[in-house]
């Protein structure tokens, strides 16, 4: 088994051409010709290893054949530590090399039953950065899409547009400092769903509402510093869940004005947070966030108000009884001659 530590940003088409004339990403040595990479997953009828968060994939790579196990973790900020197994892929599953019992026996209970559920296909270009000694980076974008037919016959398809940053060796820190340095120069968004989660919300069709508070997992057990973190990085994917539904609507008419207001509800509860462990966390680190967030979130506060402003104002008002279309005509003209 091993341990897969990634940080997954996404980002639009058009940025392509800046991302690859990135010093950083310029300089990193290339790793290859860039590749197709042909991907099944497959599950029950009943979507039974989706209820257990496994993801099974056989990945079809130039002329080699793999076969992947995935167990999920739970993504925040676009980073993920998750446990894997890979093999070769001979046109029948083996689940030997998964060491993880429980894992092993879903799979095996229910290995008579998989079928494919949705494919990805797409071009990875892969370089490696290696930013200081004992850190080596690898930068791989991708581009291509993740398709669906479902078993009545309809098609549906979603792009995919993203680097991702895995460490070979090194810090999880190391790969959020370089995200946060490209970030400076690019449209970058960090992207908690991975390619499975989003084959399957498109297999189900799963409507991209607003994302509103995650129920929270504190436990007894948790000191102050887990509390904190786990109760802000809930915030944290509130936040960024919201801003990326927003970016997906190419119409910024279509953006669902929930989402924004969610997305100023995640900065509230951040904001409320560093207040309440304020005496246990460093007071530059509590100041400095609470600035960055209170103008982050002042930002997004027109926007809200012209929401409630339409909603409650607006909306409710009918054209029985108005001005036909002459009165009012006469009334601007009066009004622009005061």
């Amino acid at each position: 088994m091993s341990h897969e530590i990634e940080l997954k940003l996404a980002l639009p088409r058009r940025a392509l051409p800046a991302l690859r004339r990135h010093p950083l990403v310029a300089a990193a040595e290339k790793c290859g010709n860039a590749l197709t990479l042909d991907n099944t997953y497959f599950d029950t009828p009943k979507l039974q290893l989706k209820a257990r968060k496994v993801a099974v994939r056989t990945r079809r790579q130039g002329r080699q054949m793999l076969q992947t196990v995935k167990c999920a973790a739970v993504s925040s900020g676009g980073l993920s530590q998750r446990p894997e197994w890979e093999t070769a892929w001979t046109g029948d599953f083996d689940f030997s090399p998964v060491d993880d019992p429980a894992t092993a026996r879903l799979l095996e209970r229910h290995r008579e039953e998989l079928v494919p559920v949705f494919t990805t296909r797409f071009r990875r270009e892969t370089r490696r950065l290696v930013p200081q000694e004992d850190v080596s980076i690898l930068l791989m974008i991708d581009t291509g899409a993740v398709h669906v037919r479902t078993p009545d016959g309809i098609e549906r398809e979603a792009e995919i547009c993203e680097l991702e940053l895995e460490l070979e060796s090194g810090r999880a820190q190391d790969l959020l400092d370089l995200a946060c340095t490209l970030a400076q120069d690019l449209p970058l968004m960090p992207a908690d769903l991975s390619k499975a989660e989003r084959g399957y919300r498109l297999f189900l069709d799963t409507p991209a509402g607003a994302l509103r508070a995650e129920t929270s997992t504190l436990e007894p057990g948790h000191n102050v510093v887990e509390a904190f973190r786990g109760l802000a990085l809930s915030c944290v994917r509130q936040w960024q869940g919201n801003a990326a539904t927003a970016l997906a609507q190419g119409d910024p008419d279509a953006i669902d004005p929930d989402n924004i207001h969610q997305l100023r509800v995640a900065h509230r509860r951040l904001r409320a947070l560093l207040k309440i462990f304020a005496p246990a966390l460093p007071e530059a680190f509590a100041g400095t966030w609470n600035a960055r967030l209170r103008d982050n979130a002042n930002r997004f506060g027109d926007a809200r108000d012209l929401d409630v402003f339409h909603a409650e104002l607006l909306e409710p008002v009918t054209p029985e009884g108005l001005a036909d279309a002459a009165s009012m005509a006469a009334l601007l003209e009066t009004v622009r001659a005061a």
